[in-house]
């Protein structure tokens, strides 16, 4: 097996890399090609908006395409549409193309945020209804993508977290770990829903989906309900700092891109491929003691 992963260096693709790495002698893995877009040792390489680097990309030898590239920030997306659409949908369907081409397995990272939020939790076939510019450009990619293929898989997922790329380039993390330090009173919202999911989970959930080629839509994603203002507050908690300063917000954010209220995906269909059940948010929290200490040191 040779595979490209896009968006290597990222919070989930980082994650992604370490586990393919130790599973390679498992999964007859006989490379694995990292891609990001600056230049950086060890990578490949590409600008993923551009038609130069998609056919970089493509021309690379590979049997197996996991997606995790994308422009992920709501705000952004909403702010930049043309760009958001050549990465999230125009880039998507050219690669799921070529690895059509190829026959190639392809992999997509999708989102929570294809739903409206109203309804939860929602089921693998429950009927998309996007409330931003970034769940309607993911959602397009991902037809592309099942579209080219029904061998396919498109792996949606909530909000992330995780320490393989580094802490700080963990938002929920690092966010509160900053909003802690600072001593400035400060509002943070506590009524979006969020379920926060660990990277390392859908790492596995990507392994799985390697061994048992996968195909169709896919749901992996952290089981305790949380707020942005209760992640700070159990981080708080973590790192034994006061959260005194810190105050909820009861009324969602007017500004930026609209936030689905509660996107809670169920996870059947990957259960029933035999996913262990995730780690307890407070639980795998405690278990980055030590990094976020660390992060923590730096500021």
């Amino acid at each position: 097996m040779k595979i490209m992963l896009t968006g290597a260096s990222g919070l989930l693709g980082a994650e992604i890399a370490g586990r393919l790495k130790t599973c390679a002698k498992e999964l007859s893995i006989d490379n694995i090609i990292l891609h990001r877009q600056s230049d950086s040792p060890g990578f490949l390489s590409a600008d993923m908006k551009t038609q130069e680097g998609l056919d970089l990309i493509a021309d690379q030898d590979w049997d197996v395409i996991i997606h995790t590239a994308a422009e992920k920030d709501p705000d952004a997306c909403e702010k930049d549409k043309y760009n958001a659409d050549i990465l999230n949908v125009t880039a998507t369907k050219f690669l799921a193309e070529k690895a059509v081409e190829r026959g190639a397995y392809f992999i997509y990272i999708s989102t929570d945020y294809v739903f409206p939020g109203t309804n939860p939790p929602y089921d693998e076939d429950a009927e998309p209804a996007p409330i931003n510019y970034y769940g309607s450009t993911k959602l397009r990619g991902e037809v592309k993508v099942l579209d080219a293929s029904p061998s396919f898989c498109s792996l949606r997922v909530p909000i992330l977290y995780g320490t393989a790329a580094g802490v700080e380039h963990s938002a929920l993390l690092a966010g509160s770990v900053r909003m802690l330090l600072d001593s400035k009173e400060k509002m943070v919202d506590d009524t979006i829903v969020r379920y926060p999911t660990y990277t390392g989970d859908v790492a596995d959930a990507v392994v799985l989906l390697l061994k048992k080629r996968g195909s169709g839509i896919y749901h992996c994603s952290g089981k305790d309900k949380s707020t942005k203002y209760q992640v700070c507050v159990d981080i708080a908690h973590v790192l034994g700092l006061s959260h005194a300063h810190i105050f909820p917000q009861e009324n969602p954010p007017s500004s930026g891109a609209r936030r689905p209220y509660d996107c809670h995906l169920n996870m059947k269909r990957l259960n029933e491929l035999g996913f262990d059940p995730v780690m307890p948010l407070h639980d795998r929290l405690m278990s980055f003691r030590k990094e976020l200490s660390k992060y923590l040191n730096t500021l």
